[in-house]
């Protein structure tokens, strides 16, 4: 008699999900990414599992993963499954419900934000007006209150301080702060600006001449008995 031996000594052929990228708030997991399958010759229940090897700075992570098909003899094969999982969504920015405040001239000069329009301020005296300008804008609640990001940390910084000036005395000049947010992995979102209007509704303090008496053939104009003096905030005529 002659035997003829069936044995199992084939590995399954296994196949890898394609390789992908997905966001860094994506599900990365085999339900989102794929799953290996398999088959074997013999028809046996084929086992299929996989280990992760993830390297990369939180940016862009790579995960190589590892698929095995083993059969009921032992035999096993292999594939591998590139994901790449990356941080490409800018932050957001979370700002105050009014974007737009009213302050005075005797919160600021009018003359410095006009010579910082202008640009003729020296180095010195538009740092100043911009340190004023800022703790304004602190003051009134018109800056970020944070910050969100769908995967790592990020903060806010403020873009530009701007001033435009106008003639009406219902805004004679508009200060125009601009924010964005930034997140650890340099994605910056769109900017939005909070806006202080320079406003005169404050009377000039006027300052009398003295009472006087003056004999009847004297001069009782203002040329003889004083004029009125008077200041404004806003320094205007």
């Amino acid at each position: 008699a002659t035997f003829l031996n069936i044995v199992d000594n084939t590995a399954p052929v296994i196949t890898c999900p394609a390789d992908t990228t997905v966001s860094c708030d994506a599900d990365s997991s085999p339900a989102g990414t794929g799953e290996a399958t398999a088959t074997d010759d013999c028809g046996g229940e084929v086992t299929v599992a996989f280990s992760d090897v993830v390297t990369g700075d939180g940016c862009v992570d790579t995960i190589v993963r590892t698929w095995t098909a083993t059969d009921e003899c032992g035999n096993a094969s292999t594939c591998e499954q590139v994901i790449t999982v990356v941080d490409d969504e800018a932050p957001e920015l979370e700002m105050p419900d009014v974007l737009e405040g009213d302050i005075t001239c005797s919160d600021i000069s009018l003359q410095d934000a006009e010579g910082f329009a202008n640009g003729t301020l020296s180095q010195a005296e538009r740092q100043a007006f911009l340190q004023a300008a800022r703790m304004l804008f602190m003051q009134n609640n018109l800056v970020p209150l944070g910050t969100s990001d769908n995967c790592n940390d990020s903060y806010w910084e403020e873009v530009d301080i701007d001033v435009t000036l106008s003639e009406d005395c219902s805004m004679l000049a508009q200060l125009i702060c601009t924010f964005a947010a930034i997140d650890s992995c340099g994605n910056t979102s769109d900017e939005v600006a909070t806006l202080l209007n320079i406003v005169d509704n404050t009377a000039p303090v006027i300052t009398c001449p003295d009472d006087v008496t003056v004999s009847c053939d004297a001069d009782s104009s203002p040329a003889g008995t004083g004029e009125a003096t008077a200041t404004d905030d806003c320094g205007g005529e």
